[in-house]
């Protein structure tokens, strides 16, 4: 994990690298030293926040998923995926109510990628597609 923070710019990077295994002398010797299904090896993400004024912010995040396996025998490999994500905030003071409203758009780019990966599923049904490009509106309060 890195944070690094300036004047204006905010940047926020996590790396996990997890190489999970099947192992031990209670599983079937077919499955020994297979990846478990579900977890990928490589995951990233980084977000870097903007500050425009004192009130607004700019948000970009890339998030990254590496190729993972959707059943215990190593057979049906999902493959990795990038998502970017920008969102534009603003902090909204209304007496004492403070308020955020933002805007943004997630799955910048409209990848298609599998998601709700579900393991050893059957009939071979072991994802949904992800969803597509979305634009979102949201205004959030404190009392």
């Amino acid at each position: 994990s890195y944070l690094r923070q300036f004047k204006r710019l905010d940047i926020d990077l996590v790396y996990t690298y997890m190489k999970l295994q099947f192992s031990g002398s209670n599983l079937a010797q077919e499955l020994e030293g297979n990846h478990l299904p579900g977890v990928p090896d490589h995951s990233a993400s980084l977000q870097l926040s903007y500050a425009i004024s004192k009130s607004t912010s700019l948000q970009y995040q890339r998030l990254f998923r590496g190729s993972l396996f959707a059943d215990d025998v190593n057979v049906h490999e999902v493959p990795s995926l990038w998502l970017d994500h920008l969102t534009v905030s603003r902090q909204i003071q209304w007496g004492q109510t403070s308020s955020r409203l933002a805007v943004g758009v997630q799955n910048l780019a409209n990848v298609s990628y599998a998601d709700n990966i579900r393991i050893n599923a059957f009939g071979g049904r072991f994802y949904e597609s992800g969803l597509p490009r979305q634009f979102f509106l949201s205004l959030s309060a404190s009392l």
